[in-house]
């Protein structure tokens, strides 16, 4: 089962903003030009990519046999946003150097860097399959030190706590303090209670860092690790020589998951993502709240990562538990 293919790449809003002396005696708006460079994963150039680039009067065309496309328009204070199209891709974009107001020429009204060529990097759309897909929100049931399982597969603790059935990881809060608003602290221990089960942190690619799908397309065979440490110390937020604000949980971080039953046996292993990290937090009653988003592919030893997400096998998800990147 393939996804949707035609996709769009957007391009992050890029904001010029003009000199407040130009803007007062209302001259012209300043000129921007910027080459759009659109590539496989190969470093190959593609062409035939649909680009769209809003500024002042939106300017349109398709790239050309080298995966180029150059655009210039009037760039003001709403800025200019974009998009980039192509059957059988995922959207991705590229960062557009971010002129201010002074950083122009203003012989020639135009904004500096003068055409900068942004690399797109186009990522085809191979083998998308259904995963198990969630994002979930919850306080642990368990006092401190009481360790929790928890099933991917249901999204729920397993009993007594929950419906869940088979126990994918454990989660063992050690600490949950808060003093005020401004001062608290958790820690956490994610454990996988089965041989060969465990968890890997990676460096997404940079690469791929504008596009909807950021992941490498095969999780890897080894190196999963039985635990995790996971942190959260909040001390007073105004900026001074006392505060603490050390989260181990961040946007940046991504991890893969692998989760084994009958003994320890690789052959019957399952694959999983997650984006995000464990991100924990303590309520004043001492127990502790888990968030964490997680893509679990359903087939044993298939390692493949690509997620369609028309195809979650969770169903009746809101807009708040259901991921949509790939």
């Amino acid at each position: 089962m393939t996804m949707k293919t035609k996709a769009a790449i957007y391009i992050g809003a890029l904001f010029c903003i003009a000199a407040a002396d130009a803007l007062r005696s209302q001259v012209e708006l300043p000129q921007y030009k910027v080459t759009i460079r659109t590539i496989d994963e190969s470093q190959q150039p593609v062409s035939g990519v649909n680009v769209s680039l809003a500024f002042a009067k939106p300017v349109s065309g398709i790239t050309d046999g080298n995966g180029l496309f150059t655009a210039e328009g009037a760039c003001g204070i709403a800025g200019f946003g974009g998009s980039i199209t192509k059957d059988g891709f995922y959207r991705g974009g590229g960062e557009i150097p971010h002129p201010d107001g002074n950083n122009i020429d203003k012989v020639l009204n135009h904004w500096l860097p003068w055409n900068p060529t942004v690399v797109v990097v186009m990522r085809p759309i191979l083998h998308p399959i259904a995963m198990y897909a969630r994002k979930i929100a919850v306080k642990v049931p368990g006092d401190l030190n009481q360790p929790c399982g928890f099933d991917l597969e249901k999204a729920d603790w397993v009993a007594p706590y929950g419906k869940g059935e088979a126990t994918d990881f454990i989660v063992t809060f050690t600490k949950a303090e808060v003093r005020s608003d401004m001062d608290y602290e958790a820690s956490a221990t994610i454990s996988f209670p089965n041989q060969g089960d465990g968890i890997q942190e990676i460096k997404l690619p940079k690469e791929f860092a504008g596009s909807a799908f950021k992941w490498p397309r095969i999780a890897p065979e080894t190196s999963y690790k039985p635990t995790l440490e996971a942190h959260r110390r909040l001390k007073n937020t105004i900026v001074s020589a006392g505060s603490l604000n050390i989260n181990t949980a961040g946007e940046e971080q991504a991890h893969f998951l692998r989760t084994i039953e009958n003994g320890g046996y690789v052959r019957s292993a399952l694959y999983g993502k997650m984006k995000g990290g464990f991100y924990i937090s303590p309520d004043k009653t001492g127990h502790g709240f888990i968030e964490f988003t997680y893509y679990l592919n359903p087939t044993q030893l298939d390692r493949n990562m690509e997620f369609n997400p028309q195809q979650n096998l969770f169903k009746g998800l809101t807009s708040v538990e259901a991921p949509r990147d790939p």
